[in-house]
């Protein structure tokens, strides 16, 4: 035998040991790759084992722990602990596969009750204490709420590493849904905090590689389901240099629970596993979490082949197996689909109708052979979940001819809008094409429901049409509005006995029509729509709700403040009623309820319902999700006029970088944080970084908007104080100008913003000494925040104070007089 065979047959050994005993023989044969001398003395040594395990007692490191048995180091164990004085072990926990766990009592520099993992007694090889140090320094890398925390590391005497955890005191994710008989929303719901947690360490660049029910543990904290993420000690680390040894497993060492591994992360030899391999085990897990059981089980085979056989075959949706689920493992109880549904507070029939359909193919896309074809991050993993739960389309679909179009619209935006216009003129045939045959099926099969249509032409329009042109994947192209004015001409009359599908295309067409700033068109689908919802289903379902909400968010467009507040009462009181725990909808109605509020200078009433709305959507769905970080913008928007400048300053610092990187610069999120933080940067006269961030914004704003998007002649404003505090006047003057031309093609009859930019040239023109042209434009933006917020907004209130001051300055105290009289009133 030569010596590289020995170092061979030691490493296969070592790692044949974190096999389950029924993999290990294939193991060694895929290890050995033909070696006859390497592969016999391998499982000669397993053979060993197996028959005498005490003779791999003896460690190899710390001969002062050269023990017979687990109670002996156990007891040694705590020795050592107890003469350091920094911990006291209560219990032993549990094992992993190199790793004992206590809960322990931490006593210096504080006391807390942890828990302690230490290297397992006989499994401290040279490469598995890489492992576990790996380990260490993956855990100190974390800082999410949904990722088990570490607090401190360490050796004891004898050279064993340990380090101390936060203690989760929970139960596996499956058990504690099926314990509450969780329904499904539930379920999601803590499944995309999962997510959340997962994309953070995927930013940090961590992949877990272990994802399964008993790595993720579920506890009720305030009532609230919390889930938290443990033993990333099987993580791999990217980016390290291989060659230095830095990577934390072999080359083709599969690592992981065979139930939830990826086809790659299973194949023998495999080495390029990315963040993709945990999109996979995501999908197992939300598989079990759904239908009661794994896609693939293992019980009844044995090794990595067999394994790889059955992964990368076919197996059944979700719903279909909740169908035929039978026992799959002679040692347990028969599981049964009426339990499996019991659990989910359900029957067997409505649980296979809430399956089949979008959770089936979100779930299967999750779990697809190919990582090319699953979800790109767990970002886009959760996202196409909240759709679900936003009764919107979902991505996971199977292509199609308008699909393939929307590729190529993303290929030609700018070319795109005259094609689309062709395309929708024939909308009303489409549409009622499309309606006639879910008709058809529904007649055929008689399992279609008015439901299902509705969603099927929403999901038509909104997912394969809409979408396709849409203001946020796109920018704004002229021709767009013109595309969705002629879709919303063909749907005249086309749904007279169908309101509810009417309802939906309208409320869709309402909110592209506000996204892309052209809120007159907006108004009356958005109108019809809540109408007919009301008609059909009453003024406190959940889907009239909805339009209650969107009909609000028009109204804050418009700066009709009150009447928002009205809506978004209405909307959240109603929520709050239908659903018992607070889910993503009711938390955008109090914040944007809050904006109402605020909006009309009531910064007490407001700050409550801000504060609360962001510390329970982040708490839900994480501090990087586009909501929490757009709640957390306005949040400090409303500091800022408060007078909170340094609270302001930090929440749109954080909301711009974390913006910034779960989103990216070409964002609409990032965008306003980017906006902000300029301007809060402007107060602290740090000039030139607000120019540099804010000529940056303005080019993107200019491409992924248009020029004629209030968002971008608001950017345009700010840039133009930006060049004013540096002294470049003559440039400050271009940019207003070329903002207010914008904001009169796009608002005729005037807007907020239009008002502001009409201020700001004011002052730029008193301080040239072009006092009347100033003057007249102070005059003009004035009174137009006044018409649009009411004189005791505080916009309008600086709008007169900057008039009064300035009208001052020029010598011209009889104007000056009279607004200031107006100001006076107002605060008295």
């Amino acid at each position: 035998m030569t010596p590289e065979q020995y170092e061979r047959i030691k490493d296969i050994f070592d790692r044949a040991l974190l096999q389950p005993e029924a993999a290990r023989d294939s193991f060694v044969e895929i290890e050995s790759r033909g070696d006859a001398i390497v592969m016999r003395k391998v499982r000669r040594m397993l053979t060993r084992e197996v028959a005498n395990p005490e003779y791999l007692e003896k460690p190899a490191m710390a001969s002062g722990l050269l023990l017979a048995n687990a109670d002996e180091f156990d007891a040694r164990l705590r020795n050592e602990l107890a003469a350091t004085g920094r911990y006291r072990i209560i219990e032993a926990l549990g094992e992993g596969g190199f790793g004992a766990v206590y809960r322990a009592e931490q006593l210096i520099p504080i006391r807390r009750v942890v828990a302690l993992k230490v290297i397992k007694l006989g499994m401290d090889t040279r490469q598995l204490l890489l492992r576990f140090e790996a380990e260490r320094q993956t855990l100190a890398m974390m800082n999410h709420p949904g990722i088990a925390r570490i607090f401190d590391a360490g050796a004891t005497d004898s050279g064993r590493p340990y380090f101390a955890m936060e203690l989760v005191e929970g139960n596996a994710i499956t058990t504690f849904c099926d314990a509450r008989r969780f329904g499904i929303n539930e379920r999601l719901e803590i499944f995309l905090r999962i997510c959340d947690a997962i994309q953070h360490a995927h930013q940090k660049g961590i992949i877990h590689r272990d994802i399964k029910p008993s790595n993720v543990l579920v506890s009720d904290s305030d009532a609230t389901p919390t889930p938290k993420i443990i033993d990333f000690g099987i993580a791999r680390a990217l980016g390290r240099d291989e060659s230095a040894g830095q990577y934390i497993t072999q080359h083709g060492q599969p690592i992981g629970t065979i139930a939830y591994m990826s086809p790659e992360q299973a194949s023998p030899g495999e080495f390029d596993v990315d963040t993709r391999t945990d999109i996979y085990s995501l999908g197992v897990l939300l598989y079990e979490l759904l239908a009661g059981v794994v896609p693939v089980a293992t019980g009844s085979q044995t090794g990595l082949r067999a394994l790889e056989e059955r992964i990368g075959g076919n197996f059944p949706t979700p719903s279909m197996r909740v169908r035929r689920v039978k026992a799959e493992s002679s040692s347990e109880p028969a599981i049964n689909a009426e339990t499996i549904a019991a659990a989910r507070s359900t029957d067997v029939s409505a649980l296979v109708r809430q399956l089949q359909g979008d959770l089936d193919w979100i779930v299967m896309k999750a779990l697809d052979t190919d990582r090319t074809r699953r979800y790109e991050s767990a970002g886009a993993f959760t996202e196409d979940i909240r759709r679900f739960l936003r009764r919107e389309p979902i991505v996971a679909r199977p292509p199609s001819d308008l699909y393939r179009f929307r590729k190529f619209a993303e290929r030609n935006r700018f070319a795109i809008g005259s094609a689309a216009i062709i395309i929708l003129l024939a909308i009303g045939a489409i549409v009622g094409t499309s309606v006639g045959l879910a008709r058809s099926i529904a007649a055929e099969r008689r399992m279609r429901t008015e439901a299902a249509i509705a969603a099927s032409v929403n999901g038509f329009l909104n997912d394969d049409l809409l979408a396709a042109v849409s203001p946020d994947e796109l920018g704004q192209d002229v021709a767009m509005r013109d595309v969705v004015a002629v879709a919303a001409k063909r749907i005249e009359g086309r749904f007279g006995d169908e309101p509810l599908v009417e309802a939906s295309v309208r409320l869709t067409l309402g909110k592209t029509l506000r996204c892309l700033a052209d809120l007159d068109a907006a108004q009356p689908h958005l109108e019809r729509a809540l109408k007919l919802r009301e008609q059909v289903l009453g003024r406190d379902h959940a889907d009239t709700l909805e339009a209650v909400h969107e009909l609000g968010m028009w109204e804050l467009g418009q700066d009709h403040n009150a009447q928002a507040e009205r809506l978004m009462r209405r909307a959240l009181e109603g929520r709050e009623k239908l659903f018992a725990k607070a889910n993503s909808a009711t938390l955008s109605s109090m914040f944007e309820l809050g904006v109402a509020l605020g909006e009309q200078g009531k910064f007490d009433e407001a700050t409550p319902y801000m504060t609360q709305a962001l510390a329970r959507t982040r708490e839900l769905l994480g501090t990087t999700n586009k909501q929490s970080l757009i709640m957390a913008r306005g949040l400090a928007l409303l500091y800022r006029e408060q007078g909170k400048l340094e609270q302001a300053r930090t929440l749109f610092q954080d909301s711009y970088t974390a913006s910034r990187q779960a989103l990216g610069a070409d964002n609409a999120t990032t965008l306003l944080c980017m906006k902000d933080l300029a301007a809060a940067l402007l107060v602290e006269k740090q000039c030139e970084k607000a120019d540099e961030l804010l000529t940056e914004a303005l080019d993107i704003s200019r491409r992924i908007r248009g020029p004629d998007h209030p968002a971008t002649s608001s950017v345009a404003r700010t840039l133009a104080g930006a060049l004013q505090c540096l002294g470049r006047l003559d440039e400050a003057e271009r940019v207003l100008l070329r903002a207010l031309e914008s904001m009169r093609r796009a608002r005729p009859s005037g807007d907020r913003v239009t008002g502001e930019i009409l201020l700001q040239l004011g002052s730029l023109n008193m301080d040239r000494a072009e006092n009347e042209l100033g003057q007249r434009r102070l005059i003009e933006g004035a009174e137009m925040m006044i018409r649009l917020l009411g004189e005791a907004n505080p916009a309008s209130q600086r709008a007169i104070r900057t008039l009064v001051e300035r009208f001052k300055s020029a010598g011209n105290a009889e104007v000056a007089a009279q607004w200031e009289k107006r100001l006076r009133g107002r605060e008295t």
